[in-house]
């Protein structure tokens, strides 16, 4: 779980310096709010809920900005089924069919807008 939501936190981090960019731009109010999307569901309630034990203390205190920046919608976060996740092709080793099913999903869903 650990590493799920320091991704996330990261993910957090480039939606914040974006925003900031739009901002100074004056853009601001022509995007909307970016969602966030994990397949961890662990992570996911990690960061909407308050809960805290001894394995989770220095998470907490190390990367308490992304609930904060959750909690004042900076962005939303969705749960992603698994199937669905494409950031799998660049972050673990797929089967060949599997790889295929998540470009397919990707190129029919770059194409259908």
């Amino acid at each position: 779980m650990e590493s799920e939501y320091i991704a996330l936190v990261h993910a957090v981090k480039e939606i914040y310096w974006m925003s900031s960019l739009f901002e100074y731009y004056d853009l601001l109010n022509y995007v909307n709010v970016p969602t966030v999307f994990s397949d961890s569901m662990s992570s996911i309630q990690f960061l909407r809920n308050d809960l805290e034990n001894t394995k989770t203390k220095h998470m907490r205190i190390k990367y308490c900005m992304a609930r904060d920046w959750f909690l004042k919608s900076y962005f939303v976060i969705e749960k992603i089924p698994t199937t669905h996740n494409t950031a799998d092709i660049f972050t673990k080793w797929l089967p060949g069919d599997r790889i295929r099913a998540l470009c397919e999903f990707i190129f029919i869903n770059y194409y259908s807008d």
